[in-house]
């Protein structure tokens, strides 16, 4: 289907634009997108419909608009004007499309209509304006009309409607009890001379010092997006209703408060702004009709603005002192609301560099939305407002049953497709709250959602914990050895050592450390090179029964001095040389000296973990200590249990299936927990585990030849790591064909899956699988999960988590502990076993 428009005609006297459509006419001409400023909206008609009597109203309704019958020229020096044509109601095609065959009439003409809005408009072809009726049922029709910005308004829509349901009622009572015809529309001229007017007199230059005083100082306005800059695709709507009684109730709340509504509800998206970003200096965008002038209300035209309604909102205020100074401030600005919104930004400076105004807009509907044609009753349904670069709620009050419908749009390029209708839910039920709360209410005990309220996120992955394993690290390791003796554990450049030799290695050594006082909750410091030497080392400490502390040979001497301090450690496990540069006044364990080599071989090949030796780690003891850099910039220790670990790998491995036939590597530092989940992983599914040399690591096209070599096949990396590794994988690939992963895992780092763009050009998006991961050290390496695939590296720009590990709760909640909507920004806490 298609909709048909009024065609060119003869041209009269040339006519200039208003300020309003000035302004729209160089938007739309730098704009990519031709459609963003189509505005569209259908009526609702049901009853006895008289087609021919309807389509004459529209007619004539139309006609006497004039707006809707310019056409647009350019003079020879580029200025645009604009024409009034002598059109006729002939001219003026209104088609009928019969939909009363289609299964769901009413969702097809939705599809169509959003279809239609997004049709590119060339303003000086045309059309600027259609009308299309469509017949869904013999008492059921819509009338659907889309117009370009430039030559209605919101106000203007709301006058040739209500002109046409005038018309409609004339005509169909003609006879004896003729309906009085109503004035007809004023012209055209009436609004360019009032804004001209304006523009050049002493009201207008007051107007413009106000704003620079208002605006001077602004700070950047909040947003409730972290996303990108303004894209001009269609916008994203989400439709949602406050029931009758609440909104009697919202109102009687802002009775309390001596104000209106409308104040509550811009207070209302002061208030849920405030409490998402934390900002208390909060810039809205608040729409007009910029018609001050009486005679003005009767002439359809485009001469409305968007003006800034600066709010500020403290944690400790109460609700009637955002409501009133909402009040204030909206009855402030709205006299000065004649002052376009695009000199305010030419005034500060902000013109040529994309910074926003404001943020988001709310837009209070005050026109009527219910109608009567005749006997036939309309409702009014907008279906786009235009452009706009962030987010805006528009208000309609009392369309359906007295009740308060809310829309909200939003920027597709800034918001994902869940997070719109997230918002409208949450505000709606802030609106809920607002309802019953007392004018002293703390606005810092407002909660945004309610437990009747839809889209409250629940917390987030299956808290059904996994199947427990009571059983420590060393307990399962040991189970493996004792499986696949002589499968290869650990490979460290032409070293490779079996499960029966690694755990052989590890329990003399553990009994060395035992004779040195470790036991159960005792720290044992590691300071060793990528060597096999260090998963020995590591392991034998866990056999012990004690925690080991992980020291870099790369780490400042201060930061392991402070960790030597604070974790106070009963031995060190270190080389010779490195002792002498660590100097440690504590007993040490220097795996070279061949006394200590001599001393190994004597030990018993019987496991610690035998018998009832008091060494023996429960699950319940901690299995490392790890520092990280502290909130203060103050290294903090953490201690992770056997526990913690175990249930990690235990909930996991049924999304990776991780197996002996894996290759891992353990390409981080030890003394981050990334390489917890790298070494505990190969180990505990009786796969091998790579130790990848420090200069290997440090070389990208080195480190895609050890994978090729060893046949990698699950791969962990930071982000900042893996782009490095697939750069040389993109410059060499002769090698990454080679490859034989199956999985990478990111974690560690925000993840930017648009970067992912190139890897998933030259592999298959399943082989291997990417999957990001996000956690921190004190929830044992990773708390979330999600699989990725090309689309991701399309549609995504921001880390995406997914949900959480099994066994574990996590919710987004904001300063107060209280749930925020899904896709607000929030801190993460997580709960469970883990």
């Amino acid at each position: 289907m298609r909709a048909n428009a009024m065609m060119p005609g003869d041209h009269t006297e040339s006519l200039p634009l208003t300020a309003a459509q000035r302004e729209i006419w160089i938007a739309h001409q730098l704009s990519t997108d031709k459609a963003s400023y189509n505005l569209a909206e259908y009526v609702d008609i049901r009853g006895a419909v008289d087609v021919g009597l309807l389509t004459t109203a529209i007619r004539r309704a139309n006609l006497e608009a004039e707006t809707l019958k310019v056409r647009f020229t350019l003079l020879d020096d580029g200025t645009p004007r604009q024409t009034v044509q002598p059109l006729t109601e002939e001219d003026w095609p209104v088609p009928l499309v019969d939909a009363t065959d289609r299964n769901d009439p009413r969702a097809a003409l939705e599809t169509w209509m959003r279809d239609d809005v997004a049709r590119p408009v060339d303003l000086l072809d045309g059309p600027v304006y259609a009308d299309t009726l469509f017949k869904l049922a013999d008492d059921h029709y819509l009338w659907y009309r889309r117009a370009h910005h430039i030559v209605l308004d919101g106000h203007s829509g709301a006058l040739i409607t209500q002109r046409a349901a005038e018309i409609y009622g004339e005509l169909a009572t003609a006879g004896e009890n003729a309906t009085p015809p109503a004035p007809p529309l004023d012209p055209l001229r009436t609004l360019l001379a009032a804004d001209a007017e304006y523009r050049a007199s002493q009201a207008c230059a007051d107007d413009r010092v106000f704003w620079r005083g208002r605006l001077g100082d602004c700070p950047p306005p909040a947003t409730l997006t972290t996303g990108g800059s303004t894209d001009e695709r269609l916008r994203t709507r989400s439709t949602g209703h406050l029931p009758a009684e609440d909104f009697e109730r919202l109102k009687a709340s802002a009775r309390r408060c001596r104000t209106g509504w409308t104040a509550l509800a811009m207070a209302a998206l002061g208030i849920y702004l405030h409490r998402l970003t934390g900002e208390r200096e909060l810039t809205l965008g608040l729409p007009t009709a910029g018609r001050v002038r009486s005679e003005l209300k009767t002439v359809p035209g485009m001469i409305s603005n968007a003006v800034p309604l600066r709010l500020t909102v403290q944690p400790d205020d109460r609700l009637v002192d955002v409501v009133r100074r909402t009040s204030a401030e909206a009855r402030e600005v709205m006299r000065h609301q004649r002052y376009r919104s695009e000199d305010m930004r030419r005034d500060l400076g902000l013109s040529g560099g994309g910074e926003p105004l404001f943020g988001p807009q709310i837009n209070i509907m005050p026109f009527g939305h219910r109608l009567r044609f005749g006997p036939c009753d309309a409702v009014v349904r907008n279906i786009s407002l235009g452009a706009f670069d962030d987010l805006a709620i528009a208000l309609y009050p009392g369309v359906d049953d007295g009740s308060l419908r809310a829309d909200l749009d939003a920027n597709p390029a800034r918001y994902g497709p869940k997070e719109p209708g997230a918002h409208l839910n949450a505000f709606l039920s802030l609106l809920r709250n607002l309802a019953l709360a007392e004018p002293d209410t703390p606005i810092n005990t407002l909660d945004l959602l309610d437990a009747s309220a839809p889209g409250r996120p629940n917390p987030d992955s299956d808290a059904t914990p996994p199947p427990v394993v009571d059983a420590t690290l060393p307990e399962l390791f040991e189970r493996r050895a004792r499986e696949t003796p002589d499968a290869v554990a650990v490979v460290f450049e032409d070293e490779e050592v079996t499960y029966g030799e690694l755990d052989l290695r590890a329990t003399r050594l553990a009994w060395e450390l035992t004779a040195r006082g470790v036991g159960r909750e005792r720290v044992v410091a590691v300071a060793l090179p990528r060597s096999v030497e260090l998963v020995v080392a590591l392991l034998a400490v866990v056999k012990a029964g004690g925690a080991y502390l992980p020291l870099d040979p790369d780490y400042p001497g201060d930061r392991v001095a402070f960790m030597l301090a604070d974790a106070r450690p009963v031995c060190l496990v270190t080389t010779a040389d490195l002792a002498a540069r660590l100097s440690p006044d504590l007993d040490t364990v220097i795996l070279d000296d061949p006394e200590t080599e001599q001393a190994l071989r004597t030990w018993s090949t019987r496991s610690p973990l035998d018998g009832a030796d008091t060494a023996t780690p429960s699950p319940g003891n901690a299995a490392y200590v790890i520092y990280t850099s502290g909130s203060t910039g103050r290294p903090k220790g953490v201690a992770v249990t056997h526990r913690n670990v175990v249930g990690l790998l235990t909930a996991t491995e049924p999304w990776f299936g991780f197996g002996p036939d894996d290759r891992w590597t353990l390409f981080h530092s030890y003394a981050f927990d990334f390489a917890v989940w790298e070494m505990w992983g190969a180990l505990l599914h009786g796969g091998s585990l790579v130790v990848v040399p420090r200069n290997v690591a440090r070389s990208p096209v080195d480190f895609l030849r050890l994978l090729v070599a060893r046949r990698v096949t699950v791969l962990n990396q930071t982000p900042s790591a893996f782009h490095q590794l697939a750069r040389a994988d993109e410059e060499n690939p002769e090698l990454g064909g080679r490859l034989a992963l199956r999985t990478v895992i990111f974690g560690g780092e925000a993840l930017d899956p648009a970067r992912l763009a190139g890897w998933y050009a030259r592999h298959d998006a399943a082989s291997p699988t990417l999957v990001n991961m996000y956690g921190i050290t004190e929830t044992t390496v990773h708390v979330t999960h999600r699989p990725l695939d090309v689309h991701d590296s399309v549609d995504r720009t921001a880390s995406v988590i997914g949900r959480g590990i099994p066994g574990l709760r996590l919710h987004v909640l904001d300063a107060g502990l209280r749930p925020v909507p899904v896709g607000v920004v929030g801190e993460l806490y997580v709960g469970g076993v883990q």
